[in-house]
């Protein structure tokens, strides 16, 4: 590839999910596991390289969710309203038609 090429490779937007919400009584139920990985799949059939999400930092959160599902932490800050929240990254093996 020529060096003209390889300046116009555009990576592909991350997804980004932004709520999962499941209802008291179905907690525990699989139910929100289900919901994140038919977010990922459909990112991954639609050309993302990666997903994205930020949660509450600490005991409020649901960081420990997202770990079990493999996701990684790849940050926290605080917010200017300031709530400390964690940025998390899962990598995605995009689908090849």
């Amino acid at each position: 590839m020529n060096e003209s090429a390889q300046r116009s490779v555009v990576a592909p937007d991350p997804a980004v999910l932004t709520h999962v919400a499941v209802v008291p009584g179905a907690r525990g139920s699989g139910a929100g596991q289900q919901l994140v990985e038919a977010f990922t799949d459909h990112a991954r059939r639609a050309g993302a390289d990666r997903a994205l999400l930020t949660t509450l930092a600490g005991e409020g959160g649901a960081g420990g969710f997202y770990e079990r599902l493999g996701w990684r932490k790849s940050g926290v800050h605080t917010t200017a309203d300031g709530h400390r929240v964690e940025e998390w990254t899962f990598a995605l093996e995009v689908a090849i038609p």
